[in-house]
């Protein structure tokens, strides 16, 4: 029996063929590091990497390739970002959907730097309000920091409103879109975030180790790197370039991961990537479906599949969600996720806090309708 694999949101797998093709090529044919030579392979490499950036900015609406920094992961980009901007005694309005990538550095800098953090609340669903957030702002508040989609519901936020309110007040605006990109339209300057941050190897359908930091001019000119060190460039002076994206990107980057991300969003791009988008939510919705009906399964998270994306967190009967994975994957080569899912906060607030926390079946380009049919026959015959 092939596996059945439902845990995009950690990781989307499988990659379309071109991506594994290009990350082979970049070690193979190409071998060179990007900004490092003029030779032939060099010059392609550099032409290749910047033509990622490219397409990454379209892709989210940003001015420029020039204004997208890669990272080594979505973590890494938000560390970036916020151990970069943040300074002693300032103020973060952060959520209870977040991430440990992002509740992590700021406890961090609670501890080392006395920055303040207040934490929005969210609903049943894993929404978060605009009056939540907004209430928290005080005249001290230096960023507000929140993920577009909750790993945990999949639940979609309206960043716009909250958005444009930090824009008139002139206060960051910081956006994790781990979730969402790939699967959901993102345009920066709709959102008004000056920073934004996603990891390649999920809805992008790239290679793990991938991510990238898009900050406005702005804001690039306000973060201090997370790292110093070889660029290629402006050698001879010993301080880092002030320019993005070296200013970000010291050391050698992950040529062989982001000409596989480059394969991954030309394909999301494609006729077929869209056919393939299109079928994502079409499962998305049958699912959805299927699970808010079904007895003795408890489904967390949103009253309506248009709210969210294909994450869906669950509890089948008095079963911890630990033993339902590990059932699901021994007797139905059903692979999912259990637990907290790295987002301790939001499972206080939807009420999934105890047996384990909740079992999560996340959808992917690939998954087929006899793999969601699979799935919901598998649960409900644990759940009888």
């Amino acid at each position: 029996m092939p596996r059945i694999y439902l845990d995009n949101a950690a990781t989307s797998w499988p990659k379309p063929e071109q991506v594994y093709l290009a990350s082979d090529e970049a070690q193979r044919v190409l071998g060179a590091a990007w900004g490092r030579g003029s030779y032939r392979e060099a010059v392609l490499t550099n032409r290749t990497v910047d033509e990622t950036r490219d397409l990454l900015a379209s892709l989210i609406k940003a001015p420029a390739g020039k204004n997208i920094s890669f990272a080594f992961s979505c973590t890494d980009g938000l560390n970036t970002a916020l151990l970069g901007l943040l300074k002693p005694g300032d103020h973060v309005v952060t959520t209870d959907i977040e991430h440990n990538s992002v509740l992590r550095p700021l406890l961090h800098l609670t501890q080392t730097r006395s920055v303040k953090v207040s934490y929005a609340a969210c609903d049943h669903q894993g929404k978060v309000g605009y009056e939540d957030v907004v209430s928290l702002i005080t005249p001290e508040t230096r960023l507000v920091a929140m993920s577009h989609a909750s790993n945990v519901t999949g639940a979609i936020q309206d960043l716009k409103s909250i958005g444009d309110y930090c824009h008139r007040h002139e206060i960051p605006f910081l956006v994790d879109a781990a979730q969402s990109i790939g699967h959901f339209p993102i345009d920066v300057s709709s959102i008004r975030c000056g920073i934004l941050v996603a990891a390649g190897h999920k809805g992008l359908l790239g290679p793990l180790g991938t991510g990238f930091v898009f900050t406005t001019d702005e804001m690039a000119e306000a973060i201090t790197p997370l790292r110093f060190g070889g660029t290629g460039t402006t050698s001879l002076n010993e301080s880092l370039p002030v320019r993005v994206p070296e200013k970000f990107e010291a050391g050698n980057l992950n040529v062989p991961g982001i000409l596989g991300m480059r394969a991954g969003l030309k394909y999301l791009l494609s006729s077929e990537g869209a056919d393939r988008l299109g079928d994502y939510y079409r499962l998305k919705q049958k699912l959805h479906e299927s699970l808010s009906s079904s007895s003795g399964i408890r489904l967390f998270g949103c009253e309506r599949h248009g709210d969210q994306l294909g994450v869906f967190s669950l509890q089948v009967g008095d079963y911890d969600s630990h033993e339902v994975s590990a059932i699901l994957d021994g007797n139905f080569e059903i692979q999912t996720r259990a637990g907290l899912h790295c987002s301790p906060r939001i499972h206080a607030r939807i009420g999934s806090e105890n047996r384990g926390g909740t079992l999560r079946a996340s959808l992917g380009l690939f998954n087929t309708d006899e793999d969601i049919e699979t799935l919901i026959t598998s649960l409900k015959k644990l759940a009888c």
